[in-house]
């Protein structure tokens, strides 16, 4: 831009220069013109003078005029040679001053014509480097992308593994379960024969009769729920209800049997076969029979998000440690192996044993149980 600029200034100063020239040359013509034009006048007046002296017999005077109309007819083809000069001299700057002019619009429209490839290259300078900044933005968010999938699928991948896992362990959890209550079943109807098969003995048979009526109906809950996981805690109770009029009658009908339940523990579900166990271990082992208004309590609430099962009775307490009572019955036993299952091995849950056993002297009377099972609604 600086060389366009001085390549400007500079044909303008010619062509300054120039004018002033050709002004110089006109005023020269001029003067040069009107001396030939006084010339002109000389000649004529001398031509004049000469015919006038030929006239008057001077020769020797028109000599001397012609002489002088030769000089100044010379001076005159002189003048008229430097006014051709001058002319051609005018002219050459002329077309000098026409080349400078054509010159500076030529670097004019160079310059122009510059100026538009400089902002042609700027622009697409500017248009290489938006496109190669958003190339690098999309790039980018691709590489983003690309990662964010890799890393999803690779916890998709970890989730689904987990998933397997737990499914695994579910089906071996589900397999051990199925297996205790198998063990359980068999387990009650063999006391249950050996109730009746004790009426039988002391030839007992109308009693014997209805036990083995209410030790089937017993026997067709217990069988249809032997393969289901959970079933609703009011079907358990009428399941518990049935089972204590089926005892009642070897008891002698001398036992009082309640169950409550708090409204939030409404509608909840529970496995087969929980609770069933501990009445029977109360009515087999806590010596009932041997106390004035035999009971037993079941109270079923909810604590600390899980279902909490109390069972109390007016016994005469267990004689042995409570480190023990699991052998005290084989259910008990199997009972608490499906309650390590459910809580996967841990004793304790919310700062509370999972299962616990409460009995004389530690209390003034009786026996209490208590455990836990986890929160499941049927809706």
């Amino acid at each position: 831009m600086y060389d366009e600029a001085l390549f400007v200034v500079n044909n303008e100063e010619k062509l300054r220069t120039t004018a002033l020239i050709d002004g110089q040359f006109q005023k020269e013509k001029k003067d040069r013109e009107i001396a030939r034009l006084n010339n002109d006048q000389k000649i004529k007046q001398l031509e004049l003078e000469k015919q006038e002296a030929v006239i008057a017999g001077n020769f020797l005077e028109a000599k001397r005029k012609e002489d002088q109309i030769k000089l100044l007819s010379q001076e005159k083809e002189l003048q008229d040679l430097e006014l051709v000069q001058q002319e051609q001299i005018l002219a050459k700057n002329q077309l000098q001053a026409t080349t400078d002019s054509q010159q500076i619009q030529l670097g004019k429209q160079a310059g122009v014509l510059q100026e538009k490839q400089i902002s042609n290259q700027k622009r697409t300078r500017n248009y290489l480097i938006g496109g190669l900044a958003l190339l690098g933005l999309l790039a980018f968010i691709l590489y983003r992308n690309i990662t964010a999938k890799k890393k999803a699928y690779t916890q998709l991948q970890y989730k689904s593994e987990q998933i397997k896992e737990q499914a695994l362990q579910l089906s071996k959890q589900a397999k051990q379960i199925a297996q205790f209550q198998s063990q359980m079943n068999p387990h009650f109807v063999y006391n249950a024969l050996h109730n009746i098969q004790g009426l039988v003995l002391i030839d007992e048979k109308n009693k014997a009769n209805s036990q083995i009526q209410s030790l089937a109906q017993l026997m067709r809950k217990t069988f249809a729920n032997a393969d289901k996981d959970d079933i609703p805690l009011e079907e358990e109770i009428n399941y518990l209800n049935k089972y204590i009029e089926f005892e009642k009658t070897a008891f002698g009908n001398n036992l009082n049997f309640e169950v409550t339940v708090t409204k939030d523990a409404e509608g909840t579900q529970i496995p087969p076969m929980m609770i069933q166990p501990f009445i029977e271990n109360a009515i087999k082992h806590a010596e009932l029979k041997k106390v004035q208004n035999p009971y037993i309590k079941v109270l079923i609430e909810i604590e600390n998000n899980l279902l909490a099962i109390n069972i109390t009775d007016n016994g005469t307490g267990i004689k042995k440690d409570i480190a023990e009572t699991d052998k005290l019955s084989h259910s008990l036993s199997v009972i608490k192996s499906r309650l390590d299952l459910l809580f996967k091995g841990r004793a304790d849950v919310n700062n509370q044993p999972v299962f616990s056993v409460k009995t004389m002297p530690e209390l003034a009377e009786g026996t209490i149980v208590k455990f836990y099972l986890p929160l499941n609604y049927a809706y």
